[in-house]
């Protein structure tokens, strides 16, 4: 299995779930956060200028799926979520080596 995390704009969020249920995923979880990143300036050069905020306002995305699935669904948030501009977000795939239920204590190793 792998989670997907993502940050995307807070705008784009309706985007991104109409997607997701369109591609009948298992479920996301969704969390505003604040962050900064290393960004762009004009010449391409990754720097931190005065013009760029101390923080941005993102929401972070998280999907567990199967590993089969992972790349469809990534493709998928980024295009639902991007605009074009600095600024749009980032996608990452990782993987989850086991999962345990709360309410059944039940246990997976999805490491093999």
């Amino acid at each position: 299995m792998n989670m997907i995390v993502a940050y995307i704009r807070p705008n784009m969020k309706e985007s991104v779930v109409e997607r997701l249920r369109q591609l009948r995923a298992p479920g996301a979880s969704f969390t505003d956060v604040e962050g900064f990143g290393l960004e762009a300036d004009a010449t391409g050069q990754r720097s931190y200028h005065e013009h760029v905020a101390p923080y941005t306002h993102k929401v972070k995305l998280e999907v567990v799926c199967s590993e089969d699935r992972a790349d469809e669904i990534a493709r998928a948030i980024a295009g639902a979520a991007s605009t074009g501009r600095r600024g749009d977000g980032k996608v990452y795939v990782l993987p989850v080596q086991s999962r345990f239920d709360i309410r059944t204590f039940e246990t997976d190793d999805l490491s093999a």
